[in-house]
């Protein structure tokens, strides 16, 4: 046995010298390819294939990259859910009149021939996979992905009426990590002061117009179309927001 496998092997082995050979005499400097298979590609065809198939949805987290897989009917209940507690059903008149009212500012704005129009986009939810007790009571993040270009206008307006504001009282704003970490650089005797944790629930929809009338109202008494001030910079002008 062990002399019929030596001859076995080695009449293996001639014959794959005498192909390589021939391969080597015929090829005229063309190679064959063969299949390379790499573990992330396949594991990635693999999930790609998994979620062609699945009939589920699949729910981003609202902090992190993780997605979820719910079934249809949970997924229906969730949005539902967000979309009942702060939203009510409207006709298709106002989306018009919204339309029609954002043309009429981009028009005596001379902005109407680059502002489009806005478009009609699903909600979707993001689950705050964050929260206590997550796994047994979801909580979700609404998001409307309608958004008109006139909110590009009213940010800017916005922006300059806070920087007068800020200004007149020398209140502190939270505009940015950088900027939270200036004001706390800046605070004198940190041992006497203490932090206050808070956790914002449901901003927007809090905003009524009543709400904003009054910040308006409020914001308008600080205003007083002053030219410049002088900072340890020089002069330098500052906006004078729109009322």
């Amino acid at each position: 046995m062990r002399w019929k496998a030596f001859f076995f092997e080695r009449l293996n082995k001639e014959k794959d010298k005498d192909n390589d050979d021939d391969n080597e005499t015929n090829n005229y400097g063309l190679f064959f390819f063969r299949n390379q298979h790499d573990e992330f590609q396949d594991q990635l065809r693999q999930d790609i294939k998994k979620i062609n198939s699945s009939t589920k949805a699949f729910i981003p987290a609202d902090k992190t990259t993780n997605f979820y897989e719910v079934d249809k009917p949970t997924h229906d209940k969730l949005l539902m859910d967000n979309l009942t507690s702060t939203h009510k059903k409207a006709n298709t008149n106002i989306i018009h009149n919204i339309s029609n009212e954002a043309k009429n500012i981009t028009t005596n704005l001379h902005i109407d021939d680059r502002a489009e129009c806005m478009a009609e986009r699903q909600a979707f939810i993001t689950l705050k996979n964050h929260k206590d007790n997550f796994e047994n009571k979801p909580t979700c993040r609404l998001i409307n992905a309608v958004k008109s270009e006139i909110g590009r206008i009213s940010k800017q307006i916005l922006e300059n009426i806070n920087t007068t504001v800020r200004h007149k009282t020398g209140l502190n704003q939270w505009k940015s990590s950088a900027s939270v970490i200036n004001w706390y650089s800046d605070i004198s005797n940190k041992n006497q002061h203490t932090f206050a944790v808070f956790d914002i629930e449901n901003f927007y929809p809090s905003i009524t117009e009543k709400l904003l009338t009054d910040s308006i109202n409020l914001s308008c008494t600080h205003e007083n179309h002053y030219s410049s001030t002088t900072t340890r910079h020089g002069s330098r002008k500052t906006p004078t927001p729109l009322t």
